[in-house]
């Protein structure tokens, strides 16, 4: 180096050093890193050796380089997904443990980004409709921010190369006999959350009020709706102010909330496969028949006679009168004292967190085992989203929910010591002190994190039976559709019709507020105005079409 060359150099240094003395204050430096606070907010924390190299202009190569210079090149990633209650307080502390993981491991800086369940939706269409940087993000089976929703407006980019180059075992964990639900146009557009998808249709019920009336053994023995009924009458009966069974989910549905139907019992459903569609649930195919026609679910026998069940159990009292407008899952009424039971699907990994979420005991009785189709592996889908700026960090990140447990348990429990402890027997439960509802993080939505099996388990479930059920899962009957998958692109402006004409007929009448008698002809007269018709055919010609492809 020159000698005018050091001098200027050697100014620069002396300036910059007057500057830090007089400015220091309580400013971090991150060896040249970007401090990234969560929500998007970043300040950026430069060295002294940078600047110096600013200042100094045209320093010569040889000249020493910045230490932190490879952290420079750390991805930058924004993770999405919805939370079951409000924002756990300690969501920082999380994103710090998951990011002492991925950091050192995948060179790629984490950051969570959740929202209350009811805001979901509308926060991500702002994201997307901004451009903001999203990365990864998880469709919930709601609305706008549906798979089916998410894939007809191109939200998700295709994960074939991704998935070859930086998802391999992530492919591997998962199969690709399930990879092929969420294809779409062509492509794997999302990673299904892999968990105990194989949901058996169950019956949940507070065990202190079966045992106060001596209803044990004859719960657990239902065979039909009939015997249901004989159970929730002695409720009704007893506990004037408790209703008998209530909505599992928001939006209304008693005995609706699963693609069967039991009006020849319970050991005989009839199996509706409805294609990937969580939203509208309209155009579907029979399952015991040939599965290549496509019906109106809605003006099915089967969903008339369900509700009629429903109605007659209104009429009685035996149903929650709020069900239609209520804001709270079944077991949260449950645990508020509102209700008895709620009918849903479930399996016996969930019985603990039921029971936690409910704040009772509860007996789980199975009605009837599931059958898996498309629509089960589109619920909770974790894709790469158009507005990320890192798709091959994010990849790598998505690789790592599928196959790392420390980050699937970050994600299911928070910290260990903190949040809760290892019992050493393959079970954590909470540290001293702290229970569900002062602890800074707790979640009971294993299902959205990546690969729920490799996560560990609360006290009271055997650590075994999460093997168990991957097992079964892998074992379970599937659909022969599982592939199809519905390219709605065309037929954008009669899902925003039929939606708005959906919710506003499904809960009253799937909840026994209204006669179904009477409102089902006035549901199906607004759908085919809604432009449901078209629908119908189009799925009709889609559906031809795929099995034309499979001659």
């Amino acid at each position: 180096m020159n000698i005018v060359k050091r001098g200027v150099a050697l100014l620069a240094i002396v300036l910059l050093c007057i500057g830090l003395m007089s400015g220091c204050g309580n400013s971090e430096t991150g060896g040249g890193k970007t401090e990234t606070k969560q929500g998007g907010q970043e300040t950026e924390n430069k060295t002294s050796a940078e600047t110096v190299s600013a200042a100094a202009g045209d320093l010569e190569p040889e000249a020493s380089q910045d230490e932190g210079q490879d952290d420079e090149d750390t991805a930058h990633i924004i993770v999405a997904y919805p939370t079951n209650g409000t924002v756990p307080a300690d969501l920082a502390l999380v994103q710090d443990a998951i990011n002492e993981i991925t950091i050192p491991e995948i060179n790629t800086e984490v950051e969570l980004f959740t929202v209350e369940i009811g805001n979901y939706a509308q926060q991500m269409n702002l994201k997307q409709s901004s451009g903001e940087q999203l990365d990864c993000m998880l469709t919930f089976p709601v609305g706008a921010a549906s798979y089916s929703s998410v894939s007809a407006q191109g939200v998700f980019i295709g994960l074939d190369g991704l998935l070859d180059e930086y998802g391999q075992d992530l492919r591997a964990t998962v199969g690709d006999d399930i990879l092929k639900a969420t294809t779409y146009q062509g492509q794997i557009r999302g990673i299904p959350s892999y968990y105990d998808v194989v949901e058996n249709i169950m019956w949940y019920m507070r065990k202190d009020l079966l045992e106060k009336y001596d209803l044990t053994e004859q719960a657990r023995s239902v065979k039909n709706f009939a015997d249901m009924e004989a159970v929730l009458a002695v409720i009704r009966e007893n506990e004037p102010n408790i209703a008998p069974i209530s909505n599992a989910y928001l939006g209304g549905a008693i005995l609706t909330t699963s693609d069967q139907y039991f009006l020849n019992g319970f050991e005989n459903p009839v199996q509706f496969d409805r294609l990937g569609d969580n939203t509208l649930q309209f155009a579907v195919a029979d399952v015991a028949k040939d599965a290549k026609t496509i019906i109106n679910a809605y003006a099915s026998d089967e969903y008339m006679e369900t509700v009629k069940i429903v109605r007659d159990w209104y009429n009685k009292g035996l149903i929650y009168k709020d069900a239609a407008i209520t804001q709270e899952a079944g077991t949260a009424l449950v645990k508020s004292g509102t209700v008895f039971s709620f009918f849903t699907v479930g399996n016996p990994t969930e019985l603990a967190s039921k029971e936690a979420a409910a704040g009772y005991e509860l007996e789980q009785v199975e009605i009837s085992p599931g059958i898996l189709s498309a629509t089960t592996f589109k619920n909770f889908v974790w894709g790469i989203t158009q507005n990320s700026k890192e798709p091959e960090a994010a990849m790598k990140f998505l690789n790592m929910m599928y196959t790392d447990e420390r980050i699937v348990n970050l994600f299911n429990y928070g910290v260990e010591g903190v949040h809760y402890v290892d019992n050493g027997d393959g079970t954590i439960s909470f540290p001293e002190g702290v229970t569900q509802d002062n602890s800074g993080y707790y979640t009971f939505t294993y299902w959205f994190y990546g690969n729920a099996f490799i996560r560990k388990v609360w006290e009271g479930t055997d650590p075994q039976l999460l093997s168990q059920r991957e097992q079964v899962l892998k074992d379970a009957p599937k659909s022969q559709l599982m592939d199809f998958s519905f390219d709605s692109t065309d037929y954008s402006m009669e899902t925003t019709a039929l939606t708005n004409v959906i919710n506003q007929y499904r809960p009253g009448i799937e909840s026994g507020s209204v006669d179904p008698e009477t409102e089902i002809p006035k549901f199906l007269e607004a759908l085919e105005g809604a432009g449901g018709d078209k629908f119908l055919a189009g799925y009709q010609e889609q559906l031809d079409a795929y099995y034309a492809g499979k001659k």
